[in-house]
């Protein structure tokens, strides 16, 4: 961010942290991106995750990406049915 003209840094606002727990920093954003992170929770801190996000952030947008099962044929090294990563929950 620090390229970008004054114009347009001001206009954003990143915040690392945890969406297991609430943060009123997280209130209010126009959009949540979660990239490759929910096939790692389990199933207690999944329902957590999805109460922060969803009941308390409440981004207008959510952008959330996920491995695909399907698409892991893609990959020569994986045998089939097999997670990518051995932390995956599901996939």
């Amino acid at each position: 961010m620090e390229r970008l003209p004054d114009h347009q840094s001001n206009r954003v606002n990143l915040i690392h942290g945890l969406l297991m727990f609430r943060d009123k920093r997280f209130e209010g954003f126009d959009v949540a991106s979660i990239v490759e992170v929910v096939e790692h929770l389990d199933s207690p801190r999944l329902k957590a995750f999805e109460q922060v996000l969803f009941e308390f952030a409440k981004p207008r947008t959510v952008a959330l990406t996920t491995p695909n099962r399907e698409h892991n044929a893609m990959w020569e090294t994986l045998p089939a049915d097999q997670f990518r990563h051995a932390d995956h929950r599901f996939e």
